[in-house]
């Protein structure tokens, strides 16, 4: 079986109520993965690497209440998934 991760970002301004104001993805042909382990591990990865670009956005901004959220997870794929 393989594993196809399917991720977004949301970044919110907290303390407002409006929507949320960017929606972050990875590249649409995200590789496939052999296990989940190693797909759940691209998923913290993108987490992470998200947050740190949140926070640098949001101290460039002066705006400190910039708050990320990922939703998403990895999805099993046949074999032979195109």
């Amino acid at each position: 079986m393989l594993y196809e991760l399917k991720v977004i970002a949301v970044v919110f301004l907290m303390g407002v109520n409006s929507p949320p104001i960017t929606i972050l993805e990875p590249e649409p042909a995200f590789e496939l993965f052999e296990d989940r382990d190693t797909c759940e591990a691209a998923m913290r990865s993108f987490e992470r690497l998200m947050r740190i670009e949140v926070q640098k956005a949001a101290n460039m901004l002066g705006e400190p209440d910039l708050r990320i959220r990922i939703f998403g997870g990895c999805i099993e794929r046949p074999v032979g998934y195109p």
